[in-house]
């Protein structure tokens, strides 16, 4: 039975599929924990104006912080409408990281989340963070897989003549 579970959102629709998935698997009254991870800016640091850089910075974050925060109120509400009990989580840093370590701290029965379903070069240009979660997670991770990607690959598979 599931009581606690962690969903890691990008703000991405495809992610907002592991919403879905956990309000079917879920039992009634389980918390879900919406968790969604803010980049920090990629901004140059120079010698000549280090307090305007690390002030922007931080208006940039708390900005993003907030927005994230919205987003994650906007999608929380549908699983408040069926009875779940919601908690809401905005962090920074690296992506798989924070979703490892906040499942172990609050010890989840699972992890649900979609996967981009990514190959060839673009996995390598833009890694898998539903990869490295897998590998790093304490706790049992079901990943949904990318519908229209998965169906691709099936229509390509078809295509193959393999006689």
């Amino acid at each position: 039975m599931l009581k606690n579970v962690l969903i890691p959102l990008d703000g991405s629709p495809l992610a907002q599929m592991a919403v879905d998935v956990a309000a079917q698997i879920a039992d009634p009254g389980c918390e879900i924990t919406l968790l969604t991870i803010v980049q920090p800016p990629d901004v140059p640091v120079t010698i000549t104006t280090p307090m305007i850089i690390a002030n922007t910075n931080y208006a940039v974050v708390e900005e993003a912080k907030q927005e994230a925060r919205r987003y994650l109120e906007n999608v929380s509400q549908k699983l408040l409408d069926h009875g779940f009990r919601v908690k809401m989580r905005v962090e920074m840093g690296d992506p798989a990281r924070i979703i490892a370590q906040t499942a172990a701290a609050l010890n989840v029965d699972m992890v649900i989340m979609t996967t981009h379903g990514r190959s060839g070069i673009s996995r390598w240009l833009y890694g898998s963070v539903t990869s490295r979660v897998l590998s790093l997670a304490p706790r049992p991770v079901l990943v949904v897989p990318n519908q229209s990607q998965q169906e691709k690959y099936e229509r390509e598979y078809a295509e193959l003549d393999l006689g």
